[in-house]
């Protein structure tokens, strides 16, 4: 190999190594706390809208790999889960994992420091049977 196919071989190896560091990637977990299945999708610059996936009810999750190009961030996503929707950005500083809880009331993106404390009251009702005495 002469000194030229060498440089030639080496700025190519440079050029893929750039290449390959030209994405964040985070990893997002939807989380649905509402009573009722979803239809969940997300639109991010870099995919568009895509359909994910139905999200079970009551802690169903689903789990998606998001890849921006750096040329791209900071980006605005968006996501839909039936009637209830919202965004999030990505950065360069975005956490590597994100989870989107989606409720009643409308969603929240948090990350694994974020300490979340929820409580939900539910009622039970029970129909006692009754009877006539006579005497």
């Amino acid at each position: 190999m002469n000194k030229m196919s060498k440089i030639v071989m080496l700025g190519v190896l440079v050029c893929l190594v750039v290449l390959a560091g030209c994405e964040k990637k985070v990893q997002l977990t939807f989380v649905n706390t509402t009573d009722q299945p979803v239809n969940l999708q997300l639109s991010s610059p870099d995919m568009g809208t895509e359909m994910l996936g139905t999200l079970p009810p009551t802690g169903g999750k689903l789990k998606h790999d998001l890849k921006i190009a750096e040329d791209e961030l900071p980006a605005t996503c968006t996501w839909r889960a039936g009637e209830l929707s919202g965004q999030f950005t990505v950065n360069k500083k975005s956490p590597d994992k994100l989870w989107v809880d989606i409720a009643p009331e409308g969603g929240r993106v948090r990350d694994k420091k974020t300490s979340v404390s929820e409580s939900h009251k539910s009622e039970q009702k029970r129909v006692v049977g009754q009877d006539t005495v006579v005497e």
